[in-house]
């Protein structure tokens, strides 16, 4: 693998031919199929961004196929949204993805086959290419074990639709659209050996079998037919008709089985000799034989949505009809005779169940669901994901999301917010059936007075129906429909632009003054900005991207990438990395990129507005996500141990093994229970490479010291230039040493007022230090075994002289210690990075900052010095009029400096309380002090205790909730405005003093 990704195509997700069904649809068995038509690509040369996309742990558009393992362990599913994912049976959680090359207009997967023994997965879709040509990617061969790209096939003209394998693994079988059924022999390296032509129309399905030593072919179409053929012939050899389109197919040792648009299951045997009909009141969507043949599962693609179990061993009698499942479900097949496995609905959903008395056995789900309505008011939006008739389209709001705090929360009064409305003055909208394939809502009727005086009608190419529609202010028209289509139109019905987004049906919008609301079946909240249409832009892209999961984990980002998120919420989102059509895909989650883009502060001033300039400049100084991953992907790490450890003694050694993926090996960071271990700027022994940047393997290892109990110890590697993060491995490690000692206390208090620059002056920071270090000395004295607190003011806190002090901490501090660090004195925040000022820098510009403090890289260094597992950091810093230019808050609650903050904790791991305030409240201050630090102090000698569980000792985190409740109380009686202190806490809270008046040791 060559070092520099080549990255292709950023690209929107489009659905595939077959839209979803909300709950009570009008019937599928009445939309006429529909023709895949595809889209020339744009050349490549003009398409190399990544694709930002979303990934709920689960599917987000239609399950299309099962596949499963020979052995029983994993199941394949692929999808609309244009990925395949590996499932453990037994865990129920996802192993891995396999993904391919996907575009705008292309990358659905609609089939999947397994060789018998596991080693080749075919995989069939909407691949690419140009339209009609047979020199196109139509099927990918992937080396399941590894996820590899062996080759691709090409020889059809247009997407294949169904893949099957003969049980003996010789020959693969495709049917496509181009109304073709190929033969591949897989021992010949999969090449073409013969192509059968009979169909009239799109061929949806297709198996191959051993028969008396020949090999026959059944498929099924849209044409009504149900074909049998030989292979040694290379002829048909029987026919039958349905009474509507056919698409569905499963064979047994015994039967074969069809199924189509008449709801109905025709049973035949491998001379196609028609034996039974079943009638089925749903139209069956999806078959499958029970491995021993003794029953026939059919899912669903109408309502009612059930799935169906017959016996064939009781003339095919109905046995079963599973139930949970709320939309159309295709997705069918049997892990072993008693257990069927179902996939689809409005969430995607995969249930494990037994197909003889219905019980649930398991459950697949992603983290979220179809967003189903919206509503917006000012900086607050919500949603909801509860279902309902097309008729009833303003559906219920469930949650609500504070764009200006940042969180998610369930409410029940949305009467403020607003949704959209169908009237204009004296025109309103409704929609009625038509267009290309006789949709109920394909057209939307402009009226006027009652009267209509234009239809806007949607087809195949425009987003085939409005699901979705209303006014805006002035009277625009915006309309959402499938395949992400979001338009709008003037009052003669033509369209004005388009709002590029979304990858699925958009489901509801809402407008509140300028700002536009959409959402749907992506799962997906996108926020956009009216003004855009009045300044006459034709293509618009959202303000903001919005993902809420089911438990209330957020991300938020937008189109350069920046995001904030809930500390579980970074996960949803990444980068899908093509790297052309003969090679697997790459996905790069953006929390391996959490340095460059996690900027909170970006992200408000995008939502804010009038702040573009200095977005673009920020992303110019890390370089835009191409960039950043052209540098290489990150290695992959290996844990050479079981993933739970038990030891009786203290030092445990991880032994990893890193696989280099193309990028080279940086650092490695090291962490236990989340903090940040060791020398983090070492970096593997240097391996000489055969050839410049070829991969290779290498085994690295890490003595750790840990305390009594239980640790989660992971590793994280970065690519060589140090841009992009690995996926952690985590071991759990048990130590059960019972010779434990009580811990020491170090502390590193340092505080500066005198600044060598007067115009950085202070009261009360070299102060507060000197106080700090005293009243860590009394409350720790009968608390911890030693107590030694250290402290750095004025003159002596430098960068040299901080350095030099964590060198001598670094000696002495034992895991088990608890480590206080307090800076007081002046804070910037700059690229979203936290700096402490020392006290000889001369301020001259942001540069000299950047060189002469101590910003974020040295902190976690130094940090990462300390052994001890309990710290905490505290910091009383403030910006100065010289520096309130730069670092302007957005808000009274300091977003800019809460997104330093927040990547200074994850850079660290350590527990954390801060303030930054004003320069003028910090002159003033309160009771001759930082009035972050009295309200410490006060919480030290025993106020947070007496407010927490009143134990006698002062714990972390009834620190952190008394300043929390004080400082802004005091701020706001003195000056009239709340300061809102900043607070880190994780883990298990732990105590540094013993409140006045206690003896607790």
């Amino acid at each position: 693998m060559t070092r520099n990704i080549i990255i292709i195509c950023m690209l929107i997700l489009a659905a595939a031919a077959c839209s979803e069904v909300p709950v009570k649809p009008e019937p599928v068995a009445q939309q006429k199929p529909e023709p895949v038509i595809q889209q020339k690509p744009e050349p490549v040369a003009e398409n190399l961004k990544p694709i930002l996309r979303l990934d709920t742990g689960g599917h987000t558009s239609k399950i299309q196929k099962f596949a499963v393992t020979s052995d029983k362990k994993y199941l394949i599913s692929c999808s609309d949204d244009k990925t395949i994912r590996v499932w453990d049976m037994q865990t129920k959680k996802e192993v891995r993805k396999i993904l391919g090359e996907i575009g705008d207009g292309f990358g659905e997967i609609f089939a999947i086959a397994l060789s018998p023994d596991d080693q080749s997965l075919a995989v069939g879709g909407f691949l690419g290419g140009v339209p009609g040509s047979s020199d196109n990617p139509r099927i990918r061969i992937y080396h399941f074990p590894t996820g590899q790209l062996l080759r691709i096939l090409k020889s059809h003209s247009n997407v294949v639709e169904d893949l099957s394998f003969s049980s003996d693994g010789r020959y693969l079988a495709s049917g496509a659209t181009d109304n073709s059924v190929k033969i591949w022999d897989v021992r010949n390296d999969f090449s073409l050996i013969h192509t059968f032509e009979e169909h009239q129309n799109y061929v949806y399905a297709v198996r191959i079998f051993p028969y008396k030593g020949d090999y026959r072919i059944v498929s099924a179409a849209l044409d009504n037919q149900v074909i049998l053929y030989s292979l040694n012939q290379k002829k048909k050899l029987a026919s039958f008709s349905h009474q509507d389109k056919t698409n569905y197919l499963a064979i047994s040792k015994k039967y074969i089985a069809s199924a189509g648009y008449d709801n109905k299951i025709n049973i035949f045997d491998h001379d196609l000799k028609h034996i039974r009909t079943i009638d089925s009141e749903t139209m069956p969507a999806g078959l499958a034989f029970s491995p021993d043949g003794k029953l026939l599962l059919a899912g669903t693609g109408d309502n009612p949505f059930n799935c169906n179990v017959y016996d064939t061993e009781q003339n095919l009698k109905l046995i079963q009809s599973f139930k949970e499942h709320n939309n159309l479900t295709p997705a069918v097949a049997f892990s072993d005779n008693d257990t069927a496995i179902t996939g689809g609905g409005n969430n995607k959903d995969i249930y494990f169940w037994n197909p003889r008395t219905g019980k649930t056995k398991g459950h697949i789900a992603g983290d979220s669901d179809t967003i189903w309505a919206v509503g917006v008011s000012g900086d607050t939006v919500a949603f909801g994901s509860i279902a309902q008739t097309l008729s009833e389209r303003k559906t219920k709001l469930e949650k609500a999301f504070d764009l200006s705090k940042f969180e998610a929360y369930p409410s029940k009064d949305f009467s403020n917010f607003q949704r959209i409305s169908a009237q204009y003055e004296d025109y309103t909208l409704s929609h009625e059936k038509g267009g290309d394939y006789g949709r109920e809502d394909a057209v939307l009727l402009i009226q006027k007075n009652r009267q209509t005086v234009r239809r806007i009608v949607r087809g195949s190419t425009n987003g085939m129906r409005h699901r979705t529609y209303g006014f805006t202010a002035d009277g625009t028209i915006i309309s959402g429909g499938s395949n992400g289509f979001l338009k709008a139109y003037n009052l003669e019905g033509e369209q004005i632009a388009d709002f590029i987004g979304h990858t699925g049906e958009v489901y509801s919008i809402a407008i509140d003054g300028d700002r536009l609301l959409s959402g749907g079946d992506d799962q997906i909240i996108k926020l956009w900005d009216l003004k855009e249409l009045r300044q006459g832009k034709r293509k618009i892209l959202p303000i903001l991207s919005i993902f809420v999961s089911k438990d209330n984990e957020w991300v938020v980002w937008t189109e350069e990438g920046f995001f904030n998120a809930s500390p579980g919420g970074a996960k949803y989102i990444g980068y899908h990395i093509n790297r052309g059509q003969d090679k697997a895909a790459e996905y790069i989650r953006v929390d391996q990129l959490y340095q460059q883009f996690y900027r909170p502060d970006l992200v408000s001033k995008r939502l804010q507005g009038g702040y573009e300039k200095e977005i673009q400049e920020e992303l110019s100084k890390i370089g835009n996500i191409e960039r950043i991953l052209s540098s290489g992907l990150p290695p992959e790490l290996e844990a050479l141990h079981e993933k739970e450890v038990n030891l009786k003694s203290r030092d445990f050694t991880l032994n990893l093994k890193l696989n280099d993926k193309g990028g080279g090996i940086g650092k490695i960071v090291y962490r236990v229970d989340g903090v940040a271990l060791g020398d983090i700027s070492a970096r593997p022994v240097d391996i000489k490479r055969r050839a410049p940047y070829e991969p290779f393997t290498s085994e690295e290892s890490r003595k750790l010291t840990l305390t009594p109990g239980k640790h989660i110890v992971e590793a994280v590697a970065f690519n060589a230039e140090n841009k992009i993060e690995s996926k952690p491995v985590k071991i759990t490690v048990n130590v059960n040493d019972p010779s434990s000692q009580p811990p020491d206390l170090y502390a590193l208090c340092i505080g500066v007022s005198a600044y060598r620059d007067r115009s950085l002056q202070l009261k009360y920071a070299a102060q507060d230090a000197l106080l700090m270090a005293e009243e860590l000395k009394v409350r720790g004295k009968d608390l911890f075994n030693n107590v030694s607190v250290k402290t750095l003011t004025e003159q002596s806190a430098t960068v040299s002289g901080i350095e030099a002090a964590f060198e001598d901490l670094a000696k002495i501090v034992k895991a088990g210690d608890v480590f206080v660090l307090y800076l007081a004195g002046h804070g910037m925040t700059l690229d979203g990075d936290y700096h402490f000022i020392p006290a000889d820098l001369l301020y001259e510009n942001s540069d000299v900052v950047r060189r002469q403090s101590v910003n974020q890289e040295k902190f976690q260094k130094l940090l990462a010095k300390i052994s001890a597992l309990k710290s905490l950091v505290i910091l009383d810093t403030c910006g100065s009029g010289g520096f309130s230019k730069t670092i302007a808050s957005l808000n009274s609650r300091g977003i800019v400096e809460k997104t330093a903050l927040d990547r200074l904790m994850r850079a660290t791991g350590r527990a954390m309380l801060a303030e930054s305030s004003e320069l003028e409240q910090a002159l003033e201050g309160h009771e001759k002090h930082g009035v972050f630090t009295y309200t410490l102090l006060e919480g030290l000698k025993g106020k947070a205790d007496l407010q927490g569980n009143n134990n006698g000792t002062v714990e972390i985190n009834e620190l952190a909730d008394y300043v929390r409740e004080e400082v802004p109380k005091i701020t706001q009686q003195k000056w009239g405005y709340e300061q809102i202190p900043m607070r880190y806490i994780h883990g298990d809270p732990f105590a540094i003093g013993c409140r006045e008046g206690k003896a607790c040791k």
